[in-house]
């Protein structure tokens, strides 16, 4: 049994605005809402006094399609557009107005609140790594093919279970150097250096008084220093993308920081869960390459 419905004056009044905003006569309404014509009038009329909900639902659903379709600029701009959903919404659901579309352009990492985006069973694994403890993790693909939106995600999880986090992008600019090598040296020194800033702001760590991370080993040290009273905290470190380095630089970075945080993990060191990606090309032949 459906209950009935008082509508007051205003109600009615506004009733009767919203169906000369859609431009449907009466007959329309009635007709397309399943109810008689006469039953219509006497209820925008005042006539009756205790309206059936169902009934009256069906005006409110018939009304609100109308409302949705009415063209820009019609006797109703859209904040009363907007007004006429929420009074209608009393009535039925489907004037509840859905949030907006968002729009996402190509590239760079899917927001981690996109609808659109899939689950793949390799991304639920990298998630449930959080609940096993520290883990490295090197993300390694080719460009587009999700490295960052895995890692935004894995950044998001990590959050939301109290896991402190930092993610550092670690393209550096560097002017080119006429001596071989040293472009090489430059994108450590500065990429070192950018490193420990970030991380002492994201994570309250202290830089040191008497020297400087303007190296790998140093920046290393440094972080083992500074980590070491709160070496049980969980962290995660996310460095996204390492071959924006270069090649070189990459393969140093691999090799004597990540390896070496790796490495101190298992022997008493900070528990520091690391995650890295790594875009690589592919040659003619399908063999991997950095640049």
């Amino acid at each position: 049994m459906t209950r009935p419905i008082d509508l007051s004056d205003d109600d009615r009044n506004l009733f009767i605005e919203i169906v000369e905003a859609t431009g449907m006569s009466r007959k329309t309404l009635a007709l397309q809402s399943e109810v008689t014509q006469s039953w219509l009038s006497q209820v925008l009329n005042g006539k009756h006094t205790k309206i059936d909900s169902d009934m009256l639902n069906r005006i409110a659903h018939t009304l609100t399609k109308g409302l949705q379709e009415c063209p820009k600029g019609g006797k109703f701009n859209q904040d009363r557009v907007t007004g006429a959903l929420t009074f209608l919404s009393r009535f039925t659901d489907s004037a509840v107005e859905p949030p907006p579309t968002k729009i996402y352009p190509p590239g760079g990492p899917v927001p981690v609140d996109a609808s659109h985006y899939i689950n793949s069973t390799a991304n639920q694994e990298v998630l449930s790594g959080l609940a096993r403890g520290p883990f490295t993790l090197l993300v390694r693909g080719p460009v587009q093919c999700g490295k960052s939106s895995l890692l935004a995600r894995l950044e998001k999880g990590a959050r939301e279970i109290g896991i402190e986090t930092a993610w550092f992008d670690p393209r550096i600019p560097v002017s080119p150097s006429p001596q071989r090598g040293s472009q090489e040296t430059d994108v450590n020194r500065a990429a070192a250096m950018a490193l420990s800033e970030l991380l002492e702001t994201q994570w309250n760590l202290e830089l040191p008084k008497n020297s400087t991370t303007d190296s790998i080993p140093r920046l290393v040290n440094w972080m083992l220093r500074a980590l070491g009273p709160t070496a049980s905290k969980p962290r995660l470190l996310i460095v996204d993308d390492l071959a924006s380095l270069g090649p070189r630089a990459a393969e140093d970075w691999l090799s004597l920081f990540f390896r070496a945080l790796h490495n101190k993990r298992a022997t008493g060191g900070p528990q520091l869960s690391i995650a890295v990606a790594i875009t690589a090309h592919f040659g003619p032949a399908f063999s991997r390459r950095l640049l």
